[in-house]
């Protein structure tokens, strides 16, 4: 009975250890899309744009395109006409829409991302010039691949996971079971010993009562049995 507990227990808290480690795993992987995320959004901003702002003001319009860059920066006439672009593995050969355009004339930087050829990109819209608009285009394919990275370590170290939370879960069931393991070997011993101490007076007294029965005896035999079985009984 203690065993069958022991194994019951030791699957429930092994259960509960797992399930809170693929929660674990759960907000891991969140905040460290967020922090991917967040990181590249900072560096389009105080990198990206800081770099190609200066190149803009200390070089000219067509020098952008001897740059090979990561990113994908562009530049766009206000009525959104490409202008220049550098070049580099990737290519990103989408309109600039309008209303992003005039978000970025009037000075708001507009970040957003937009699916192009089985891809996605993260684009920053931002006032280039009183003539121009600059666009900054990153591809998050490098995200995904951080992702899957995580994601086949966690799948990676969910058996590990697993005997630990079954070994931890084994030797926490098995302390706190200990005195109550202690408790029904006792009272195993308790009844055992109990159950003999009774059995041999009350065999004596049975053999001596059935002694008595089986023939005609003297006042002082009869009184002979009942002695020995007051003694036993008592």
């Amino acid at each position: 009975m203690i065993q069958a507990t022991k194994h019951k227990l030791t699957l429930i808290f092994s259960s509960v250890i797992l399930a809170f480690s693929l929660i674990v795993m759960g907000f891991g992987f969140y905040f460290h899309h967020k922090s991917l995320y967040d990181n590249l959004e900072e560096d389009l901003v105080d990198e990206g744009k800081k770099e190609f702002t200066t190149h803009f003001f200390y070089g000219d319009v067509d020098s952008f395109q001897e740059l090979e860059e990561d990113e994908i920066f562009q530049v766009f006439s206000h009525d959104g006409k490409l202008v220049t672009s550098t070049y580099g593995e990737k290519q990103f050969n989408v309109p600039a829409d309008p209303l992003h355009i005039e978000k970025a004339i009037s000075g708001e930087d507009v970040m957003l991302e937009y699916p192009y050829k089985d891809e996605v990109f993260l684009i920053l819209y931002f006032k280039l010039s009183d003539q121009y608009i600059g666009r900054i285009a990153i591809s998050l394919e490098q995200i995904d691949e951080y992702q899957e990275s995580f994601i086949m370590m966690s799948l990676f170290a969910l058996p590990l996971v697993f005997v630990l939370s079954y070994l931890v879960s084994r030797y926490l069931v098995n302390l706190a079971m200990k005195p109550i393991g202690e408790a029904f070997r006792f009272q195993e011993n308790f009844s055992s010993n109990v159950a003999h101490e009774l059995l041999t007076p009350l065999t004596t007294l049975k053999v001596n009562l059935e002694l008595s029965l089986r023939k005609e005896r003297s006042v002082e035999s009869y009184r002979d049995f009942i002695d020995r079985g007051l003694s036993e009984t008592n």
